[in-house]
């Protein structure tokens, strides 16, 4: 019983894993090809990347609230608080380069909800995400003075 509460819980940031799983086999790819002796930059990358993100799926597993949150908030500040916190655009454009057909279905869902079209992309797949319910926030954090398409796209997530 306790197992299946954890996983529904998980369940709140499906996108993390996507991009935890998508992070894991680009790790078996840098392990497997890039000479040992060569730069560790991408090595390290990949390797503390993920560590973050088992960390936050892990907090999502014990059921501290998902707050999605605009990339002009520091992350650190977020760290303060019992949270798991999901910056919008960055995981749009991580996933966006790391799944194979991108993030392109997400935009269309947003698109035919009816969200106009020019807006930031950034934060179109993570919308576009949520009305498919890959995300639960709990909360959303904006700065003080976002863009205008910060204006048009963050109400979406009430």
């Amino acid at each position: 019983m306790k197992m299946e509460k954890s996983l529904v819980l998980e369940n709140r940031v499906i996108p993390m894993r996507m991009l935890y799983e998508a992070l894991s086999t680009t790790d078996q790819l840098v392990k497997g090809i890039l000479p040992k002796n060569g730069k560790p930059a991408l090595r390290i990358g990949v390797e503390k990347v993920k560590s973050v993100l088992e960390r936050y799926i892990e907090k999502a597993r014990e059921g501290l609230p998902i707050v999605g949150y605009h990339f002009a908030i520091p992350t650190e500040y977020l760290s303060c608080f019992d949270c798991v916190p999901v910056c919008l655009e960055g995981t749009g454009y991580y996933l966006a380069t790391m799944l194979l057909h991108g993030v392109e279905k997400y935009y269309d869902l947003m698109g035919n909800w009816g969200h106009p079209f020019r807006t930031c992309t950034a934060q179109k797949g993570p919308m576009g995400m949520t009305l498919d319910n890959l995300f639960q926030f709990d909360g959303i954090i904006i700065p003080t003075a976002p863009c205008d398409n910060t204006c048009a796209s963050y109400p979406f997530f009430k």
